[in-house]
């Protein structure tokens, strides 16, 4: 949220932006214009986010885009570090909001691309209610000179792009649950 989408309070300083779904600007501030696009990503976030947004995050936001990385709990704690529980509990408490989300499912050769895994993400959101898109995104390499420059492994260095015709059946793997998948 830029500070000229708020009301003029002038006491939250510089603590607009995504902070401010995050409790820290004044609750006078999280007013329309609605918040573009934000994406609420538990592990980005160190899952604070989720826990701290209050009931009013519909109001305040258009559209919620959660990255669902894996169905298999050991799968998602290797890529992500903390347990799948947390993004899961978030998801349906969006849903009970009504929150319309879009769900991020990225497909990574030898890690995600078990048809169990997309099976199970896609018959949980189709199972929500509330997500109206899913983007089935092939795993790219884009990262890897950041986690260099970063003086960090990057694990998935000999990892392939998976084929087109991978990502098609995952795809139709979300709308045989009744999802819109792209």
């Amino acid at each position: 949220m830029r500070e000229s989408d708020c009301d003029p309070c002038g006491d939250h300083g510089d603590r607009a932006g995504p902070e401010g779904l995050q409790g820290r600007t004044p609750a006078r501030c999280r007013r329309r214009p609605r918040l573009r696009p934000a994406e609420l990503h538990p592990v980005r976030r160190r899952r604070l986010l989720p826990r701290r947004a209050t009931d009013a995050l519909p109001r305040d936001t258009d559209l919620v885009l959660l990255g669902i990385k894996s169905w298999d709990p050991e799968t998602y704690r290797k890529l992500t570090g903390p347990p799948l529980k947390p993004p899961l509990d978030f998801a349906r408490r969006l849903a009970e909001l009504g929150q319309d989300t879009h769900v991020r499912f990225v497909l990574v050769p030898g890690l995600t691309d078990d048809p169990a895994d997309a099976e199970g993400v896609a018959a949980f959101a189709g199972g929500l209610g509330n997500v109206s898109r899913v983007d089935v995104l092939p795993f790219r390499k884009l990262g890897e000179a950041k986690w260099q420059a970063l003086g960090m492994p990057f694990t998935l260095h000999g990892t392939p792009s998976p084929a087109p015709e991978q990502v098609a059946a995952v795809r139709e793997v979300f709308r045989s649950h009744g999802l819109h998948a792209v």
